[in-house]
């Protein structure tokens, strides 16, 4: 079975699902774009949000169950982690 991993569909955050699957050694895979309220508020032109609005519907997908993985920028992560979830880093 594919492990799903979801990131935004931006060009780095595709790349960086690219790293993380040769660090990890994942061959079979299957990427889940998933647009958040940072994109869409980016998209109308708002410059005034959270970092939140960047990964929090990544880490809900994650929390349910509908993606094994969920890869982010280093710059779109909240000061405050979610206590559900653990994270790491590749630099």
């Amino acid at each position: 079975m594919a492990t799903k991993i979801g990131t935004r569909g931006s060009k780095l955050a595709l790349k960086q699902v690219d790293i993380v699957v040769e660090e990890l050694g994942i061959s079979d895979y299957e990427v889940v774009v998933i647009k958040t309220e940072g994109d869409r508020r980016s998209e109308e032109g708002k410059t005034q949000f959270d970092k939140l609005n960047f990964v929090e519907a990544i880490e809900n997908k994650l929390i349910a169950g509908d993606i094994d993985i969920a890869v982010h920028s280093a710059k779109d992560m909240p000061a405050k982690d979610n206590p559900k979830l653990k994270k790491f880093l590749f630099e």
